[in-house]
């Protein structure tokens, strides 16, 4: 327990509110222990007094208490105005001031109950909580109100597949979240027949339809349908700007000597073919026999007939088939050059041109023919005998 030297009233009043120990013998003066009396009923009649240490209980269980008296600052009950906001924000918008109430002893007052100070605003609600003079300052929007929306390019609202959509206010009310559902300007979508780029034209820059098909041909005019050649398709790409390539289409190639088509589609069939084959015959008779075969390796040379030039060279493949294409119209005979061991057979045994042999044994020469425009030969046949 600690000990003071000097005490007083108001100090032994304040050290037994703090907890403190303080002996009664301590505060006890020549005349008792001094007090301050609070008559019950009249608290403004309070005075200061001594008493005998054995009635201090029962003086501070009524209110009265140890030391001087001290002085009022108030009439108990009293109440005052008062306000712990900003200056000046007092009676503006939600902000009023509150009471204080004096306690029992006079001697001060209570908390400042009732005050409303100034606090953030409430988006929406129409006060002024802030209590700046201004009304839901520093808001955007009322907290989940609408408003349409559009971000697309001005003047294409409302136009063609555009439409505008709508923006929520926040929960704050200091602004407004994404547009949702507006349809702004696209790429065309061809074939649809709407205007998807909102500039009031439906399909424009459009080739063709998506997927959609025309007629196509690669090869020269005046080709198509004849002969072998024949026209393909050409399919729209995916947006509409075009056609891709011709897929299908049959173009002039050159004749196929012997396979009874139009290759070059000029309207003739074989046409500057000339040649057939060449065969070993086995029994000698000038005839091609079925199970006699063709011979390989055997060179022919187109010859003109005016000069004897050599025109073109061939030979004939593993069946014995040979033949010259391309060659123009005019006079021309053939002369052959046998494989070793073989000599060309007897030449126009029978009556049947197709199956003779159509060179001369001793020239090795065929007849000489035309080629008319157009036109083809392709009965020169060789047949061929072993040396003997």
């Amino acid at each position: 327990m600690r000990r003071l030297n000097v005490w007083s009233g108001a100090v032994v009043l304040s050290l037994l509110c703090a907890g403190w120990v303080v002996p009664v013998s301590a505060l006890a003066g020549p005349r008792g222990v001094t007090i301050c009396h609070v008559p019950p009923g009249n608290p403004l009649n309070a005075h200061t007094t001594s008493v005998n240490s054995s009635a201090l209980s029962a003086h501070l269980a009524h209110g009265d208490y140890l030391g001087e008296c001290q002085p009022a600052v108030c009439s108990p009950g009293a109440t005052v105005s008062c306000y712990g906001g900003p200056h000046g924000t007092a009676g503006v918008g939600t902000c009023q001031s509150g009471t204080q109430t004096c306690n029992a002893d006079g001697t001060a007052f209570g908390p400042c109950v009732g005050e409303v100070t100034p606090a953030s605003e409430t988006c929406g609600d129409g006060l002024d909580r802030d209590c700046d003079g201004i009304v839901d300052d520093a808001c955007l929007c009322t907290p989940g109100s609408t408003a349409p929306c559009y971000t697309g390019p001005f003047g294409t609202e409302g136009v063609g597949t555009c439409l505008a959509g709508s923006q929520t206010c926040n929960a704050a009310g200091t602004g407004y979240g994404e547009c949702v559902g507006e349809v702004t300007p696209a790429v065309e979508a061809c074939g649809d027949g709407l205007d998807n780029n909102c500039d009031g034209m439906s399909d424009e820059g459009c080739l063709c339809s998506p997927g959609s098909t025309v007629s196509c041909y690669g090869g020269p005019a005046g080709t198509g349908g004849v002969g072998v050649c024949q026209p393909g398709v050409q399919t729209c790409n995916a947006t509409g700007t075009g056609y891709g390539g011709c897929s299908g289409d049959v173009v002039p190639s050159a004749e196929v000597c012997g396979d009874g088509l139009d290759n070059n589609c000029d309207g003739f069939v074989d046409e500057g073919c000339i040649g057939d084959y060449a065969w070993l015959d086995t029994n000698g008779n000038g005839i091609q026999d079925p199970a006699e075969p063709g011979v390989a390796g055997a060179v022919f040379f187109l010859r003109s007939s005016d000069s004897g030039a050599v025109v073109a060279i061939r030979s004939s493949n593993s069946s014995g088939a040979y033949s010259f294409s391309g060659i123009p119209e005019g006079e021309y005979f053939i002369s052959v050059a046998p494989p070793r061991g073989l000599k060309a057979t007897t030449a126009d045994v029978g009556s049947d041109d197709a199956l003779d042999s159509d060179f001369d044994d001793a020239t090795r020469n065929s007849p000489p023919f035309v080629l008319a425009p157009g036109g083809s030969k392709l009965d020169i046949d060789c047949g061929f005998v072993a040396v003997p």
